[in-house]
C-alpha cells in the first residue's frame, strides 16, 4: 500500500524487501532492495541487505560488492564487516575474511565470539589449503 501511494517511498521498498526475504523470496527481495540502491545510491540499509540476499542465493561475488558498499558509506557497519567476512570465505579469500571479522569484533564487542569463530574457521581452512598443495608436490 505504501508503494500505491508513493513509488518513490525507499522504506516502503525496504521493508516490502525484507518481508519477501523472510518469506524466501530471495529474487523478489533483491528486485526490491535494487529498486531503493536505483532510487536512493546512498541507503545503506538497502546495499547492506541485497548483500544478504546474494548470500542466500550464492552469488558471493554480488554480496562482497554490496557489504563493500554499505562499509563505504558507514565505515563502522559492524554486521556489513561480519557478512563480508562470510562472503569471502566462499571465495576462499581467508586472510580479507580474517582481517572483516577482527574489525567487525572491533566496532561491535557482541560480535567478538562469533568473530573469533569465524576467524579459527579460516585458519583451518588455510593450514588445509597448504596441506593439499603440500601434497600435489
Amino acid at each position: 500500500k505504501a508503494i500505491e501511494l508513493d513509488p518513490r517511498c525507499a522504506i516502503a521498498y525496504i521493508n516490502r524487501g525484507i518481508e519477501k526475504y523472510n518469506k524466501g523470496d530471495f529474487e523478489g527481495a533483491a528486485g526490491d532492495f535494487s529498486e531503493v540502491t536505483e532510487r536512493d545510491p546512498k541507503n545503506v540499509a538497502a546495499w547492506f541487505n541485497r548483500g544478504n540476499v546474494w548470500m542466500k542465493l550464492k552469488r558471493y561475488e554480488r554480496a562482497i560488492k554490496d557489504f563493500e558498499k554499505a562499509i563505504e558509506m558507514d565505515v563502522d557497519h559492524s554486521a556489513a564487516y561480519f557478512n563480508l567476512g562470510l562472503a569471502l570465505i566462499y571465495k576462499k579469500k581467508y586472510l580479507e575474511a580474517i582481517a572483516t571479522f577482527e574489525r567487525a569484533a572491533e566496532l561491535d564487542p557482541q560480535l567478538k565470539n562469533k568473530a573469533a569463530e569465524q576467524i579459527r574457521f579460516c585458519r583451518r581452512l588455510m593450514i588445509r589449503k597448504q596441506q593439499m598443495e603440500g601434497n600435489d608436490v
